[in-house]
């Protein structure tokens, strides 16, 4: 079993969540000024990012710009002061800072006429968990008459350490874009993840001609026939699933617990060709175990339930609603933080057979290498 790596890349939103940063539509009264909008996710990158925005009135076409703002960062935790954002193009501002696990963070901005505008937030901790893709397991009841095998019964993990609150979703590559774009579909063996995005649809294998002498009939992913699907994320609260743990290690004798994920994933990633970590290549798919802070799953959690009441992908439109969750004191929008990990995802129906292990390897130099056709 192999440990993952933890990759340090989380942008300020991510493409699960890529909320534009966007102006509100008020009606303003006469004289009354429009309100500073706050948007600033602190994460494990070496950069952080502000954007600062004014609501706009219905009586405008677009807002005024925000240019004039003091933005201090400052560290609770160690009672210093981390830095000040310096203004980057259009409303980002921009920090050079890396943000400490499980330390208390303080944003103030300044912006002239206004009262002091800020809000408090904390780093959550990292997941830790470890990962591993089985080879195949027979399951002859499962298909009476049938040796009915799971090409890799999927990659496993367990868990050792967990935050208040984890995401885990899945990230396609679309070769059409060029970009990697949020998988529609998401599903677990997990029995105590937060139900409130269900699809309404259960996982049903497939079977099919087995390619294997070994087999009759293969199958993908059969630990899974029944999962209820999730809408794009599932999400796992910390007490929840230690409990869980808890009593199955006791049951099994200290065995670990061990779960799977599958979805609408295409493009595998292995990252331990060569039994070392790598990052995926740019056209592999990948899974993400996301550690969010409370503030950014109340914020996340309404905005996710505005967008499936609105049946839109249009994330700005969150913030014509004065119901999403704010902790911005004398402003409005969201100061929060998360921790991002990726994991490789195995996917049967991208129809990557055993031989795509001859297409990685190690080169003279330990470095991991993809080979051509």
């Amino acid at each position: 079993m192999n440990r993952f790596l933890t990759y340090n890349i989380c942008p300020l939103l991510i493409l699960l969540f890529s909320i534009t940063s966007c102006v509100r539509d008020v009606i303003l009264d006469a004289g009354e000024r429009p309100t500073v909008v706050v948007e600033c996710i602190l994460n494990d990158s070496d950069v952080q990012e502000l954007h600062l925005n004014f609501t706009k009135g219905a009586s405008r076409t677009e807002a005024e710009p925000l240019t004039e703002a003091v933005a201090t960062l400052i560290d609770l935790t160690n009672d210093k002061t981390v830095g000040q954002f310096v203004k980057s193009e259009g409303d980002l501002w921009t920090l050079n800072y890396t943000a400490m696990h499980e330390h208390v963070y303080r944003i103030e901005i300044q912006v002239p006429g206004y009262g002091l505008i800020y809000a408090e937030e904390t780093m959550p901790e990292p997941i830790d968990i470890f990962s591993e893709t089985r080879e195949w397991d027979v399951f002859s009841s499962w298909a009476p008459g049938f040796d009915c095998a799971s090409w890799f019964r999927g990659t496993t993990f367990s868990i050792t350490t967990i935050p208040e609150i984890t995401l885990i979703y899945g990230m396609n590559y679309n070769p059409m874009t060029g970009r990697h774009e949020l998988a529609d579909e998401i599903f677990t063996n997990i029995p105590v993840v937060d139900n409130f995005n269900l699809t309404g649809d259960v996982y049903m294998p497939e079977l099919f001609k087995a390619s294997s002498d070994r087999y009759d009939m293969e199958a993908a992913y059969i630990d899974l026939k029944g999962a209820q699907k999730h809408r794009q994320y599932i999400l796992i609260e910390k007490q929840r699933i230690m409990d869980l743990i808890a009593a199955y290690q006791k049951e099994h004798k200290g065995i670990p617990y061990e779960f799977i994920v599958y979805g609408s994933f295409t493009g595998d990633w292995y990252h331990y060709f060569g039994n070392t970590p790598r990052e995926p290549y740019p056209t592999e798919g990948y899974l993400v175990f996301l550690s969010l802070s409370d503030n950014y799953n109340k914020y996340l959690r309404d905005a996710i339930h505005f967008q499936q009441i609105k049946e839109s992908t249009d994330m700005s439109a969150i913030y014509l609603r004065d119901n999403i969750h704010t902790n911005i004191v004398g402003g409005t929008g969201i100061f929060a933080a998360q921790t991002k990990q990726i994991q490789q995802c195995a996917n049967i129906m991208s129809g990557i057979t055993m031989g795509e292990y001859e297409k990685y390897g190690i080169d003279e130099n330990g470095n991991h290498v993809q080979y051509s056709e």
